[in-house]
């Protein structure tokens, strides 16, 4: 794993919007009561630990490790949870839990479920896991209320200690936070103002607030509808899909769009150097074949927030200007190595 690789959510439009989980950042994502920051935490661990086989540590200060195999389990095997408590598991059904617990299982996934840890048990559980050759990529910690802290002053001061632990091992450590109940008169979407803990909002490289309209209106309309707010460094809003039934999060489904070559001749026109001293080996057709599926699943995106939600190419690299380029121009460089280099425009729109 490149030590300097951003590690994907895999939520399109969330990685789209910040590039990745950065690392050495300390993360927030917080919400009011029962709007599944939980759900969302889990997701985003399923996504790293087995999609990607990246380690991941989490720190679950309220579920115990059975409840979280569960609860991601049938999340991704689409079983409603009471089915296991009630044995109304058909046949088909405990196949297909059988097989996700599996993949969790052989997923290199490390959860602590002690209660009251402090941060410096958290440190020391993560060192372990270092000295076995297990160094996570990611931690998780569901939830930050629940380490054991005397005052706002202990709060700041784990807050720090979090975020320095995130910078010595220069991984992202995402950090979970309930946020105060909604008051009468105020509006549904939360605010930073209604942190429990104002500091993170100095403390937090990135801060999303989790939100589910249909919790306050009872809409049916807005019943599968959830966003993601994001506050800091920038304020962008991602829809995502909610499933009550499996407490599970999932891109918003969008209309698909086709590309033609001559649109992704265009594109190379615009994004596309040939550099012949260039260390990146994987900039080949393969590759532009990889980012023009991508783009046919997200009509939204523009090309370069592919490259970098695909770990492509890196926010600072920057765009060089190549108008003979064509496809078959590209498919014959396939032939010297490492010579196709791709890089940010600052001019693209």
């Amino acid at each position: 794993m490149n030590n300097n690789t951003n590690i994907l959510t895999y939520f399109t439009d969330l990685d789209a919007a910040t590039g990745g989980f950065k690392r050495g950042d300390l993360i927030l994502l917080a919400s009011r009561p029962a709007q599944g920051k939980s759900a969302l935490a889990l997701d985003i661990v399923y996504n790293v630990a087995v999609m990607q086989k990246l380690p991941v540590a989490l720190f679950s200060l309220e579920t115990g490790g059975k409840v979280i195999y569960e609860r991601m389990a049938c999340a991704r095997s689409s079983i409603e949870r009471f089915r296991i408590s009630e044995d109304m598991l058909t046949k088909k059904q405990w196949k297909a839990l059988t097989l996700k617990i599996g993949e969790l299982i052989k997923a290199p996934l490390f959860i602590c479920d002690k209660p009251n840890l402090e941060v410096k048990d958290i440190k020391n559980n993560i060192e372990e896991l270092i000295k076995q050759g297990k160094k996570p990529e990611l931690v998780v910690i569901d939830y930050f209320d629940l380490i054991k802290q005397e005052n706002k002053q202990d709060a700041a001061a784990n807050m720090r200690a979090l975020k320095e632990l995130a910078v010595k091992l220069n991984i992202p450590v995402l950090v979970c936070s309930q946020m105060y109940r909604k008051k009468e008169g105020e509006p549904n979407r939360p605010e930073l103002s209604q942190l429990r803990y104002p500091q993170f909002a100095e403390i937090a490289d990135l801060i999303m607030l989790l939100h589910r309209e249909y919790y306050y209106t009872q809409d049916e309309s807005q019943k599968n509808s959830a966003e993601i707010l994001i506050k800091t460094p920038v304020q962008k809003e991602i829809e995502l899909k909610w499933y009550s039934e499996y407490c599970s999060f999932s891109d918003m489904e969008k209309p698909g769009r086709a590309i033609d070559e001559k649109e992704i001749e265009k594109i190379l026109k615009k994004h596309w150097h040939p550099a012949k001293h260039s260390d990146r080996s994987k900039y080949n057709l393969e590759i532009l074949e990889e980012v023009k599926k991508f783009l046919e699943k997200q009509p939204d995106m523009r090309f370069i927030q592919a490259l970098w939600v695909l770990n492509i190419v890196d926010k600072e690299d920057r765009f060089y200007e190549e108008p003979e380029i064509t496809l078959a121009k590209v498919k014959k460089s396939k032939k010297i190595r490492g010579e196709c280099y791709v890089c940010k425009n600052k001019k693209s729109k």
